[in-house]
């Protein structure tokens, strides 16, 4: 298992898991039209053979949706264009649609690694879990060995998988049972702007659901470092924080 990252020297893929379910890849996606074409183009690349693609346009003012429509295929790729619904609503509104045993979330600012889905599911099957989660790195990935290595070895992890601590996921890059989540409700529709995914990981630790990390199973965020998107996004953080802080005080109180 330590060897999987590593898959890729010489060409080849990680093994795939001895079955495939059907996995529904839920790309969230918001006045993203600088990104969205190449994280779906690293979907269409994925290792693995079963699974749709879904794309949530949550009201965007750009060209996000006309640019995701001319890629792939009709059968590939479907677009659900919503009005401003928030962060919540739009998983929700995917869920109801996705089609697979599995829900593979991801936002459209970032590019997934061609190996996620494979390992994704296979530590989904292998360790019994509800959801699992993988780390995100902040810069698009490039070709070789030194990056896998790097990769893999750093320490981006905010939470484990330990007794004492809890892995709670994150909307651009975790994948759930569709079961399980509307076992727990879904997302939370007042989380309009993210936190959603945290929320949602309290609510399955509460009902004992098995959730775990995937160390392999990278994506990459291709975050704007723009001034203002700055300052946006860290209203927009404050803003989850205090609702988590209100809705789970014993944990992010």
């Amino acid at each position: 298992g330590e060897l999987l990252p590593f898959a890729q020297v010489g060409g080849s893929s990680a093994p795939l898991p001895a079955s495939t379910p059907m996995v529904s890849v839920v790309v969230a996606a918001r006045d993203d039209e600088c990104t969205i074409a190449s994280c779906l183009e690293s979907i269409g690349r994925l290792q693995y053979p079963n699974f749709e693609v879904i794309v949530v346009d949550d009201g965007s003012r750009d060209l996000t949706a006309d640019i995701a429509a001319t890629m792939g295929s009709p059968r590939l790729i479907r677009i659900l264009r919503e009005p401003h619904a928030g962060f919540g609503a739009t998983c929700n509104i995917a869920m109801r649609a996705a089609r697979g045993q599995f829900i593979a979330f991801t936002r459209a600012d970032c590019i997934v690694d061609a190996d996620w889905l494979a390992l994704g599911v296979r530590a989904m099957l292998e360790g019994r879990l509800d959801g699992c989660r993988g780390p995100i790195y902040p810069s698009p990935p490039t070709e070789g060995i030194t990056t896998r290595a790097i990769a893999s070895l750093a320490s981006t992890i905010s939470v484990d998988a330990g007794e004492d601590r809890a892995v709670l996921l994150t909307d651009r890059n975790m994948i759930v049972r569709k079961a399980s989540l509307i076992a727990v409700g879904g997302f939370d529709s007042s989380f309009i702007d993210g936190g959603g995914a945290v929320d949602l990981s309290a609510r399955m630790i509460e009902v004992q659901m098995a959730l775990g990390w995937c160390p392999a199973g990278c994506v990459w965020r291709c975050a704007s470092t723009g001034v203002g998107e700055f300052y946006r996004r860290r209203i927009r953080h404050g803003r989850t924080d205090a609702l988590l802080a209100i809705k789970h005080p014993d944990l992010f109180g």
